[in-house]
């Protein structure tokens, strides 16, 4: 049987595959283009926020 760490980082692996969270500033910046085209967020939010995103980087 494999101990709890292999097991553990196998479920973390598999719950990623299936998480809706981006995992990084590119993925955000594609879920939020995503949210703006399906008109969840307008155009101006959308700049707004990459804006932040850039300055906080």
């Amino acid at each position: 049987m494999s101990d709890s760490s292999s097991g553990s980082s196998w479920l973390e692996r598999l719950g990623k595959l299936f998480s809706d969270e981006p995992e990084s500033r590119e993925n955000l910046v594609k879920v939020l283009a995503d949210a703006q085209a399906q008109g969840l967020i307008d155009s101006d939010a959308l700049v707004m926020i990459q804006g932040v995103l850039e300055v906080s980087e």
